[in-house]
């Protein structure tokens, strides 16, 4: 594995960013079936905040 640089961290904030408002922003009554997705996503990225 190679070594992560700032700029990587940083490009997945803006990614994880930009995935949360795209699901808020189209949020509809199926908002469970992507709940479990988007909560997956949440945890996933956690580890930046670190």
């Amino acid at each position: 594995l190679g070594v992560v640089r700032d700029g990587d961290v940083l490009d997945a904030r803006l990614a994880a960013g930009q995935i949360a408002q795209h699901l808020q922003a189209h949020a509809t009554a199926t908002d469970e079936d992507w709940r479990p997705a988007f909560e997956k996503m949440r945890r996933g990225s956690a580890w930046l905040e670190t």
